[in-house]
């Protein structure tokens, strides 16, 4: 598990090419370090962070006494999935993990796992099929 942290965020390339050199697989909190060839990631978004920081500060500076605000946590976490990564680390996802991935990097395989496995029409509970299903470009899936 790699910690968020400002010197490892400015790295995620580098620490991604050195997990996947000395096969390790790791999870990361951000989606960048997948984007950038790690293997997971599950967390929440940087854009949504900053956004409830934002929200924060306006109220701060609208006059709300910080001590009076209550303690926010993340109410929206997604997990990331690198399928090119598991396979060059010679890693099986289960297809009940892929089927509750927010999104999957390699589509082409994933679809393929998912059709051998019979998930491929699932979606994880409480979200909408469309806009939360990360393989509904799927042939043969329901959600497109």
């Amino acid at each position: 598990m790699i910690r968020a942290d400002a010197y490892f965020n400015s790295r995620s390339e580098q620490l991604a090419a050195l997990a996947l050199r000395y096969a390790m697989p790791a999870i990361y909190q951000f989606r960048e370090f997948v984007l950038s060839g790690g293997l997971a990631s599950f967390g929440t978004t940087v854009a949504d962070t900053y956004r409830s920081l934002g929200v924060y500060t306006g109220r701060i500076l609208k006059g709300e006494k910080p001590a009076d605000l209550p303690v926010q946590q993340a109410s929206k976490v997604e997990l990331l999935l690198n399928l090119k990564t598991a396979k060059a680390l010679g890693l099986a996802i289960p297809p009940t993990l892929l089927a509750r991935a927010t999104e999957v990097i390699d589509l082409a395989d994933a679809c393929l796992l998912l059709a051998q496995s019979g998930h491929r029409d699932r979606h994880p509970q409480g979200r909408s099929p469309a806009a939360a299903n990360p393989f509904s470009g799927c042939p043969g899936s329901k959600f497109h």
